[in-house]
This record gives C-alpha cells, sequence and structure tokens, in this order.
C-alpha cells in the first residue's frame, strides 16, 4: 500500500504505556473480565493476573490458581478457600530458581506454586482440613501465605481497583455456607 505508514515514534508508545497503567485507579485498560465457575482475567493494574475456574478440594474447600503474567517476575499462586469457616489464604510459590552454575536470565525470578503440590511437592491438598493446617504446612516447606486479613493488603497494590473475590466459589458450590453470605 503506497503512502501508508505505522508511526514508530516514541510518543506513541508513551501513550500506550500510560493507557495500560492507570496510576491513580490502580486499573489496567480493561475491566476484569469475569467467567464461569469465578474465572476472571485481566486484572490488576497491567492486566496481567488471570484466575482458573474454582475447584473443590473436598467438602467446603475450595481453590483457585492465580497467575500474573509478568515477564520477569510470573507468579502461580493458590488462593485456598473455607466456606464454612469463613477463611481464605493466598499460597504463595517459590522459585524454582536455578541451582549453582546452572545458566539463567538475569533478573528473572519466578515465583511459582505447581512444583510444590503432589505428586511433585510435599503438599497434597486433599489432606487438608482447614486453611490453617495449610498455611503450617507450607510454613513448614519455606512458602509465604497470607490470610483473608490480609488478601486486600496483598492484592491491592497487584490489582488495585480490579479485585477478585475469594469466596465467589462459595456462592456456587455452597450457597448456603457463611462464605456465601459474604
Amino acid at each position: 500500500m503506497a503512502g501508508f505508514l505505522m508511526d514508530t515514534g516514541t510518543e506513541f508508545h508513551w501513550d500506550v504505556l500510560e493507557k495500560i497503567r492507570d496510576q491513580e485507579g490502580g486499573e489496567g485498560i480493561f475491566p476484569v473480565a469475569r467467567g464461569q465457575y469465578c474465572s476472571f482475567a485481566f486484572a490488576g493494574e497491567y492486566d496481567d493476573y488471570f484466575g482458573t475456574p474454582v475447584n473443590k478440594i473436598k467438602s467446603g474447600l475450595l481453590v483457585q490458581t492465580v497467575h500474573s503474567l509478568d515477564a520477569c517476575n510470573p507468579e502461580t499462586n493458590l488462593v485456598i478457600t473455607d466456606c464454612q469457616n469463613v477463611q481464605a489464604a493466598i499460597l504463595l510459590g517459590k522459585g524454582p530458581y536455578p541451582e549453582e552454575g546452572q545458566a539463567h536470565i538475569a533478573g528473572y525470578t519466578p515465583s511459582l506454586i505447581g512444583h510444590h503440590l503432589a505428586p511433585e511437592g510435599p503438599l497434597e491438598l486433599s489432606k487438608i482440613d482447614n486453611v490453617s493446617d495449610l498455611r503450617a504446612q507450607a510454613s513448614e516447606i519455606g512458602l509465604r501465605s497470607y490470610d483473608e486479613s490480609e488478601f486486600e493488603e496483598f492484592y491491592e497494590y497487584r490489582l488495585g481497583n480490579d479485585s477478585i473475590d475469594a469466596f465467589c466459589g462459595c456462592k456456587l458450590y455452597y450457597p448456603d455456607s457463611p462464605g456465601a453470605k459474604l
């Protein structure tokens, strides 16, 4: 096409960056898209948080995996919810970090939970009875967690006004539970 030029100037790129990050509200360009079974997409100030559908662990206990697609610091965390006791926790992954002498990318610091879960890792979700039990087991193997009183603080700087509802699954799977009333 003659006469068609694509603007590659830096002004255009800074304009896009500013639209992606609304510094006042902590929201990205896109509103949070909510899907089936409490899944969500485009949460956070960079639209980079995505949640899988909520799954049952056992009676009253639910789990959801939350991914951050940050290129240098990707995260995969679990949100565990106890609908009967109105408790929730975020379980943070860590590593895997390269062993001494292995090649790695400078500045790349993943925080992943998958390799800590059975069968590969020591945490077996089907054997936990409550959120406190899970947090204790996680602490024993060096994983950090936050309870529901710390939820807002933990996700506030990550999600801003694009928040998530840890008790969404209670409304779905256990509508008569105390957690569904929140």
